[in-house]
Formats: C-alpha cells, structure tokens, sequence
C-alpha cells in the first residue's frame, strides 16, 4: 500500500509539469525479493515491460507495428536504457524492422521466440523456446509456454514469482481450450486477455478453472473489448483493468502479495 500511496503524491505533484518531470519521478524501489510488470498504454500492440531489481528489464511483446515514439517515452518513464532480454509472444504479423530498431537502440541480448527469426546476422541471440519446459528469467521468475497455437504461431505463457501467477493469453482456439483445462491452473492471479479482448477471446471454463482475480486487457484503436467478454469477467468478479481507461497497469510483487498501481492516461 505504502508504494501506491507514494506514486500517487508524485502524479499529484507533477501533473502540470511536463511528461518529462513525470517521468523521471517513477521509481519502483524494488528490493531483492520483488519483481513488477507494467503493461505499456499504446495505440496499438501488446507490449509489456518486466522490472527486476538492479534495473534489468525484459520486455513482452506481440511483434506487431505499433508507435514507435509512444513506445520510447513510456519505457522512459522508467529510465530504461537497457533491455536485457525481448520474449515474443506471437509470431503473426512480426515487424522485424521495429524489432530491430528496439534491439539496437536497448541493447537488448536475447530474443526469446517459439521459432527462429530472421534478425540481421550477429544483431542478437535467438532463442527458441519449447512448449511445456520450463525457464528461468531470475532466480524466483519462471516461465512456461503453455501452450503453442499454430498457423499463424501464437504463444501462450504462464509466468511465476514465488506462489504468484500470471498467464499471458495470446489465443483462445477450441484445441487451446482443452488443453489448457487438462493442466493444474488453479488459482492463477492475474490473466492477460488475449487478442484485445475480442469476441470469444476467453471462455467461462477457462476463467472459472483458473479463477484470476485480475484481468489485463490492452488497448487497440481498431478494436474495443467484446461487450460479452467484459460482461463474463465482472460476473466472475475479476478486477479489470483496460489500459485506455486506466493508462499504464503495474503490479507490483512481493514474496507473500501483490499490488495494483495504475498511472493516468491523460499523463501518457
């Protein structure tokens, strides 16, 4: 509570101040046992940023175009000036020319993909991740591709911090379904929804076999949440946040507990 409280004295503070004052005054305070996840507020593209202490950073991201400059000044919201490792979480529609420019300018060591891709030779280390293995991003974090929906390659990942869990839909398919009911998901945390939340993007047996409490859709100017999926996700009782309306979502984690600090749109 006490770190949403302090963020929340700085945007008081700074709100007529430029972005840039705004900026400058984030900062996570991350002991050695924490961890944070930001889900950046673009135009377009499901882009998310993990913090680890020490200021290493890993950012999620779908591939797809997006705005560039808009992607820049929220990561320098952060002061990030180093990316130590991208993790695609979808391979449709890639622009390997934006990937590029972000592993250039963020230094960025490793790409983490569910197949090869064609980087400039010598730009980065590719590595291919296998579905059901499990890998270690920091010593507490783990990650696992749930499930690999193909044609075009989606992936699906389940991320845990000590007890905590979040999954990161990228596909809702039939086959996906299925499977995902048959592995032991019970109370997962938080959920990313895929696709924007569009219709059938999520289904009532998958949120009531992991029963989340949170639930993050991105924004996307071409597309708003189906009306049937926010309908299921309030009767289910999950906190939603819905980065248009909330701007950029934080959690924030500890060993035992996790928080949600949300920062205005209007200050992007």
């Amino acid at each position: 509570m006490g770190a949403r409280f302090f963020l929340h004295i700085i945007l008081i503070c700074i709100c007529f101040d430029s972005t840039i004052a705004y900026a400058e005054m984030i900062d996570l305070n991350l002991k050695d046992d924490e961890m944070a996840i930001t889900f950046l507020s673009l135009n377009n593209g499901e882009i998310a940023l993990i913090h680890l202490p020490d200021h290493q950073y890993i950012l999620l991201t779908n591939g797809q175009s997006t705005n560039v400059k808009q992607l820049k000044e929220q990561l320098s919201y952060f002061k990030v000036n180093h990316i130590q490792r991208m993790l695609l979480t979808s391979h449709d529609a890639i622009d390997v020319e934006l990937l590029t420019e972000l592993i250039h300018k963020y230094h960025v060591q490793e790409v983490i993909s569910g197949k090869k891709i064609l980087f400039q030779k010598g730009s980065v280390f590719n590595t291919v991740w296998q579905e059901g293995k499990t890998y270690s991003l920091s010593e507490q974090l783990h990650a696992k591709i749930l499930w690999k929906e193909m044609n075009p390659l989606l992936l699906n990942f389940q991320f845990s911090f000590y007890e905590h869990q979040l999954v990161w839909f990228s596909s809702c398919s039939k086959d996906g379904e299925r499977h995902i009911l048959q592995l032991p998901l019970k109370n997962v945390n938080i959920i990313k929804v895929a696709n924007y939340a569009e219709e059938q993007s999520i289904t009532e047996q998958i949120v009531h076999h992991m029963d989340p409490q949170v639930a993050i859709i991105f924004y996307s100017k071409n597309q708003r949440p189906h009306e049937d999926i926010m309908k299921l996700l309030n009767e289910s009782w999950i906190d939603v946040y819905y980065t248009k309306n909330h701007g950029l979502v934080t959690i924030k984690f500890s060993p035992t507990n996790y928080e949600v600090i949300t920062l205005p749109p209007e200050l992007k």
